[in-house]
């Protein structure tokens, strides 16, 4: 397992997908299942940077774990900001109008459609959701 420990900022997303992409190579997945990944990947990691620690910063640890005898890609995200479940939001309707949308939930939708699975805990003081995905 390779793991990193980073600034939850924006401006650090395109380090964040470095090290995923980095930490992937050893399983030869095709691009669509690497994309899939990153889309999940991103998503979270925003959703962490926007509202975890807001109107501050904080740490996340990244942790990525290429699992060979199943197959899987597992990445975990683990912060100490406010706890928030993003698998207990309600879907968005992206039947409705744009004018009666109410904002928000379309990342963790995409994220949640991306993954294979995703999974979230609070334990210790700290949010945990990681994602798997098939290879």
């Amino acid at each position: 397992m390779q793991e990193m420990k980073i600034t939850s900022s924006n401006t650090y997303l395109e380090k964040v997908q470095n090290f995923i992409s980095n930490s992937i190579q050893i399983c030869e997945c095709n691009n669509k299942i690497r994309n899939q990944l990153m889309l999940a990947v991103e998503e979270i990691f925003i959703n962490i940077a926007r509202y975890a620690y807001y109107p501050e910063s904080g740490e996340v640890t990244i942790q990525c774990d290429v699992m060979g005898e199943n197959r899987t890609i597992m990445i975990k995200m683990i912060d100490k900001g406010k706890p928030f479940n993003p698998l207990s939001m309600e879907e968005p309707d992206i039947t409705a109008n744009l004018e009666e949308r109410e904002a928000g939930g379309l990342g963790i939708m995409l994220a949640k459609k991306s993954a294979n699975r995703i999974e979230y805990t609070f334990e210790n003081g700290m949010n945990m959701l990681t994602i798997y995905k098939y290879y």
